[in-house]
């Protein structure tokens, strides 16, 4: 890997002015027009997250309903979808060539959100997919990092839902000192729970692949309301090794403090309250994720964005799934 995850965190403020110049240009509005019905986003690892905030934008802006799937999920779908955007940093893996095939050969408008330009990807992709570009400067390491912020700015773009942006200056200086997530919001056992206000999964997807990827530590998340239904049974029963993170949007104050105050004693709990409005919190949050796991590894002494990859790794990265199940193309219909 050609970039440290120290380095990756440090361009971040980059990332977010990189596309608030290339939204000024790029021109989406006739795309975003043609756009309608139900609607899939497509994608794997982490790209995942921004597919979680794509599809609560689309949600609230098309009042149609949207799927989060991975390529295969995508690939075994019955449903006729109208709108289909594949989103894949360097669209290079398998599956996301599989599902954008897919998406080609299908009646719905296909999309596909990168981080390569148009010219980079036209010698993989049919014309029948739209190509959409979201810039972020230089290269992440092992860890998506600037890739899911610029992924996720440039899904808003797309979806025309990004009007009245925070300052990226302030937000890093909200959240990250010194490389490092700011010491009163971190969280320092291994074991990890974390919960999210409605708007948020996208950021709790985004932490939970960060730590499990690297390695440092066991996450596990769940919506706020849902630790109401029988998992605070098993916090209390591992209350002493386990740290609670409440990702928090403003107008759900109420219900945080109350859940907080609600916890077993034993338990160290943590609230990262986003500080722009709700409509941003799911980008201002993608910040401190990114510097939590770069707290994680500075304790442990390792670059997660450049991590030792065991021999069988790449193997499996590359696997072709239509190699090793070869009629699954043909369940699709």
């Amino acid at each position: 890997m050609d970039r440290t995850y120290e380095e990756e965190i440090a361009t971040l403020g980059a990332t977010w002015r990189a596309w608030q110049r290339w939204r000024g240009e790029a021109e989406l509005g006739a795309l975003t027009g043609r756009l309608g019905g139900p609607a899939a986003f497509v994608a794997s690892g982490g790209s995942l997250a921004v597919a979680h905030l794509a599809a609560a934008a689309y949600e609230r802006r098309w009042r149609q309903p949207a799927a989060v799937l991975t390529p295969v999920e995508f690939a075994l779908s019955p449903v006729e979808f109208g709108t289909v955007v594949v989103i894949s940093d360097s669209m290079s893996h398998p599956d996301a060539l599989l599902a954008a095939d897919l998406a080609a050969a299908g009646r719905a408008r296909a999309v596909v959100l990168s981080n390569r330009t148009a010219e980079e990807l036209r010698d993989r992709l049919t014309d029948r997919l739209a190509i959409v570009s979201a810039p972020r400067p230089g290269r992440d390491g092992w860890i998506a990092t600037n890739s899911v912020l610029s992924l996720s700015l440039g899904a808003l773009t797309l979806l025309g839902a990004d009007e009245g942006a925070p300052d990226p200056d302030e937000v890093v200086a909200r959240w990250v000192v010194g490389g490092l997530l700011r010491a009163d919001a971190d969280t320092t056992r291994p074991r990890l729970l974390c919960l999210y206000t409605p708007g948020l999964r996208n950021v709790a997807v985004d932490l939970e692949t960060r730590v499990m990827e690297a390695g440092l530590g066991s996450v596990t998340i769940s919506d706020l309301r849902n630790l109401g239904h029988g998992r605070h049974v098993g916090l209390y029963r591992n209350a002493g090794s386990t740290s609670v993170l409440v990702l928090a949007e403003r107008r759900w104050a109420p219900l945080v403090r109350g859940t907080v105050d609600s916890l077993p004693p034993a338990v160290e709990a943590t609230v990262w309250q986003a500080g722009c409005d709700d409509s941003w919190a799911p980008v201002e949050l993608l910040v401190p994720s990114a510097a939590f796991l770069a707290s994680r590894a500075a304790e442990a002494g390792v670059d997660p964005g450049n991590p030792e990859v065991w021999p069988g790794g790449n193997a499996l990265f590359r696997t072709r799934v239509a190699d090793v199940v070869p009629d699954v193309l043909g369940e699709r219909g």
